[in-house]
């Protein structure tokens, strides 16, 4: 049913304000995002409403997101930056531009939002962000991008800065679906960030990240090991997989009573800046 907003507004306004009678609390599940990760099979990743808090109210903060804000809303809303284009302006008081599917390809959206320049934050994936190399956006209304969901290369944050006229901050934001959006986050710096990959970071608010043997032992610091998640942002399983959930949410050795996501990939701590690298073959 559609209802059109303009024409009802009459009987819109007679409708009573009162909060919803909803049992909630922080353990309610606030939304299942299904991903089949490297397995092909899908699976419901359980998110509460703690851990979605928890991500999103630090964005707020880091992200420096307030009623000024505007969000450009062009993706899914299966995919898990959605999450943040949608959350992070309606806990601020800011604004979110919905822009409609195009016919044209997958990419012409993305265009738009440049063109159009009704948003000053954007959150895609680095092959989202290659169609703007080349292109002369000095005078775009962009000021923040958060990157996510792939390696993210530093001469590609460089053609985009370059693109920009230094006249943007970029973010590069980790996380698997089953620690929320995002976990751990860097800020590409042009003068640190010369070759390879941006490091993935420093976990976010009430997160931790361990790199691991395969005896769960901690590994020295610039030494290659597995990287594991815990704390406040870390899903409650997959749905109806409790084997699996078991396997992928095991005890946490470091810290009594919680919960770590072993993620499978290859992390180590830098040793010279004391951050995250991720690992990629």
């Amino acid at each position: 049913q559609i209802v059109d907003i303009t024409s009802n507004s009459a009987a819109i306004l007679n409708e009573s304000s009162d909060n919803l009678q909803l049992n909630l609390d922080k353990s309610t599940l606030a939304y299942i995002l299904y991903t089949s990760g490297s397995t092909g099979n899908p699976k419901g990743v359980l998110i509460s409403n703690k851990a979605l808090s928890n991500y999103i109210f630090w964005g707020k903060d880091y992200y420096d997101i307030s009623s000024k804000s505007a969000f450009a809303l062009f993706t899914s809303i299966g995919f898990d930056l959605t999450i943040t284009s949608t959350f992070l302006p309606l806990v601020s008081g800011g604004r979110i531009v919905v822009y409609k599917e195009n016919n044209s390809g997958p990419d012409t959206s993305v265009l738009d939002v440049i063109k159009d320049n009704l948003v000053d934050t954007i959150k895609l994936t680095p092959s989202h962000l290659a169609l703007f190399k080349g292109k002369d956006l000095t005078h775009s209304a962009i000021e923040k991008i958060i990157v996510g969901g792939e390696d993210f290369k530093v001469n590609l944050a460089y053609s985009i800065t370059t693109a920009f006229g230094s006249n943007v901050r970029i973010f590069n934001e980790y996380g698997p679906t089953e620690a929320t959006v995002g976990c751990i986050v860097s800020e590409y710096n042009s003068e640190k960030h010369q070759d390879g990959s941006i490091p993935i970071g420093t976990p976010v608010a009430n997160m931790h990240a361990y790199i691991l043997d395969a005896y769960k032992n901690l590994v020295p610091n610039g030494v290659v090991g597995e990287l594991y998640l815990s704390g406040a942002s870390l899903a409650d399983g997959y749905m109806e997989l409790d084997e699996l959930s078991n396997q992928k949410f095991i005890e946490n050795p470091f810290v009594l009573g919680q919960k770590m996501y072993h993620t499978g990939d290859l992390a180590r701590i830098n040793e010279s800046v004391n951050i995250f690298d991720q690992i990629y073959s």
